[in-house]
């Protein structure tokens, strides 16, 4: 995740959930700070769908029971759409779950160095 001239190290596995992660709460914070309920976040973000309150609820919850219950991976268009909704800034949004999965990915990689 190295911004420096045309280098950029991938998310991994860990990378990729803190990231999501970050973004989760984020939204989640803000929808709860707005005191917006599902259904209403829904319709503003995702007029298109027909049960939006459903895909904003597998967002952030998922769908099932016990273990099989993961939230839904997250998509680009998805965060742009919460963000528009909720009025928050996606850059930012974005760029602190990236802040995130940098922190997480490098306390990982100083753990192996370390065990080794």
């Amino acid at each position: 995740m190295s911004r420096e001239k045309g280098v950029f190290q991938v998310l991994n596995e860990k990378g990729m959930a803190v990231f999501e992660d970050t973004v989760r709460q984020t939204l989640e914070e803000r929808r709860a700070q707005l005191n917006m309920t599902e259904q209403a976040l829904g319709v503003l973000a995702f007029p298109h769908v027909a049960d939006s309150r459903r895909k904003v609820q597998s967002i952030r919850k998922g769908q099932g029971s016990g273990a099989n219950r993961k939230p839904q991976q997250l998509r680009g268009t998805d965060i742009l759409n919460m963000c528009e909704a909720l009025g928050l800034p996606w850059k930012e949004v974005i760029g602190k779950g990236l802040e995130n999965a940098k922190i997480a990915q490098e306390v990982d990689r100083l753990a192996a160095i370390k065990n080794r």
